[in-house]
């Protein structure tokens, strides 16, 4: 892969995402959405507010299984899911311009974004540039066929087991509830404008932005 080796102090620089949203524009998440539809990758790779939940051991690393139509992610330690079948899910990008994961999932594939040297060194350069090394990052994009139908993705997370969960859900049962958009996906609109929508959403329960 084209990416470096997880660095702990890289997870730990991720911000809040009540702070962090408050200083992303749409035009940020365009310019890096632009990216990955040029290089093909619309369909794989999405752009996430770069934020994390909760603190880490240096050990230990965010680790998401699927659980039917939910995706969970918790801390698990480092050493054990690189001798499962793991890939990185989250990357964040340096000021020196090289990825780290932040994020594994459970997977035998490589994306092969992830070995793509050429679109990681636009995709960082862009970041650099615009002073977003800290407030954007990039995902694997593994649920995009529920997009079509209307369906967002929520993410609850538990602070007492330090548990992330990502559900399916309607526009209809998220009114009302005050969540903060953090996932955004790309697609071309048919022409050769992108077009974005929001994946994921993150439920808080106060002013400050935590998250529940």
């Amino acid at each position: 892969m084209s990416i470096k080796a997880y660095n702990p102090v890289i997870y730990q620089k991720l911000g809040d995402i009540g702070a962090q949203s408050k200083v992303i524009t749409r035009q940020d998440i365009d310019g890096l959405g632009k990216i990955i539809v040029k290089h093909g990758y619309g369909n794989h790779v999405c752009v996430v507010i770069a934020h994390r939940h909760f603190d880490l051991d240096d050990s230990e690393v965010m680790y998401e299984v699927v659980d039917s139509d939910r995706r969970i992610s918790q801390p698990r330690p480092l050493f054990d899911i690189l001798a499962e079948k793991a890939q990185p899910n989250l990357l964040s990008c340096s000021l020196d311009g090289f990825w780290y994961p932040v994020g594994y999932e459970e997977s035998a594939e490589v994306l092969p974004a992830w070995n793509d040297k050429i679109f990681l060194a636009e995709a960082a350069k862009y970041l650099i540039n615009a002073n977003l090394v800290d407030k954007l990052a990039i995902a694997s994009r593994r649920s995009a066929d529920l997009k079509n139908d209307g369906i967002v993705f929520v993410e609850e997370n538990l602070s007492a087991s330090r548990k992330s969960i990502v559900r399916p859900t309607s526009p209809k049962e998220m009114i009302g509830i005050d969540a903060i958009p953090t996932t955004y996906a790309f697609t071309i609109n048919g022409t050769v404008n992108e077009e974005s929508c929001v994946v994921c959403v993150c439920i808080v329960n106060d002013q400050t932005g935590h998250s529940k």
